[in-house]
């Protein structure tokens, strides 16, 4: 069964991106995130992509929330994904509680999860991998059923990144969103921007210093809340990444679609300053590989097994 036959008829951030503020603006001609609640916008969604939309997870720390990604179960694991800038520490690991938001739709019960173990650290690509364990007993099935139909491996290539292809991104993010609900951006201005297959070691937007993240360029809405938010293909629902950054304040110019869309592969300096930017899974799974040396035994089967 589908995302799409379970939503028909139903329906205080800090940490994303350094450099983006609580009153982002927009890319393209208007703020284009949408709940689930508008079923013109996810109603002509591939099933592929639909079904994607219930992998989002929020991550509720005490004052604060983000974004995550259910990834899977992986040899008994089940594992998640989200920014390091997030979460990396045991101590906020042991804070968190995972929320299933679109689950929580599905079941009109809370779905959720607390995090068990933090598995990799991974600064160059801002990600974090963590083992999470169900709260409760339903927690656990209904998360069981997604993980028999929708699990998300890093197995992208350079290749599959090809400049202006549509995405859709998923997240928490608060813009417009007070209670940070899930929403999601599925315009036409939510396309890669960047070069195909390209991708840039950036330091945050607006800094000059820290660690460079390696990044793809994107044209759509973020805002904060949303670090940690995955990225799909939206015609196919191939996991492509997770945001990490973006400008607080882009250059007015990238308000215009037209003009947005003009540096679809251009060599504009806008496109590495201005605009939102994820961890291409491809970066995410070279990272994680080059690290496996410390990773702990006990978990080491679950991140091999994920990386096939």
């Amino acid at each position: 069964m589908g995302f799409r036959s379970f939503i028909v008829g139903s329906v205080a951030a800090t940490g994303l991106f350094s450099a983006l503020s609580a009153s982002a603006g927009h890319l393209g001609d208007d703020w284009s995130r949408v709940t689930l609640a508008d079923q013109k916008a996810w109603s002509t969604l591939p099933q592929a992509s639909l079904d994607r939309l219930a992998s989002p997870v929020r991550l509720e720390f005490p004052g604060w929330s983000a974004s995550a990604v259910y990834l899977g179960k992986f040899q008994g694991s089940d594992l998640f994904g989200t920014a390091s800038h997030v979460l990396n520490q045991s101590g906020a690991c042991s804070k968190l509680i995972a929320n299933f938001y679109a689950l929580n739709t599905m079941t009109g019960a809370p779905v959720t999860f607390s995090c068990q173990a933090i598995v990799s650290v991974l600064p160059s690509v801002d990600f974090t991998l963590w083992i999470g364990k169900a709260r409760d007993l339903d927690s656990g099935v209904a998360v069981d059923f997604l993980a028999k139909r929708h699990s998300l491996r890093p197995n992208t290539a350079a290749s599959d990144f090809v400049a202006g292809m549509e995405l859709l991104l998923a997240g928490f993010g608060s813009q417009g969103n007070p209670t940070q609900v899930l929403t999601f951006d599925r315009s036409d201005d939510c396309r890669l921007i960047s070069d195909s297959g390209k991708f840039r070691a950036i330091l945050p937007p607006g800094t000059t210093q820290g660690q460079k993240v390696e990044s793809m360029a994107i044209g759509c809405d973020a805002s904060p809340g949303d670090s940690g938010a995955p990225v799909f293909d939206r015609n196919t629902g191939t996991w492509m990444g997770i945001i990490w950054a973006g400008k607080s304040a882009p250059d007015p110019k990238l308000a215009d679609s037209v003009f947005l869309r003009s540096l679809v592969g251009a060599p504009s300096s806008l496109v590495w300053s201005d605009l939102n930017y994820a961890v291409p899974a491809t970066q995410i799974a070279a990272a994680l590989r080059a690290n496996l040396f410390a990773v702990d035994p006990v978990h080491l089967a679950s991140v091999q097994d994920w990386l096939k």
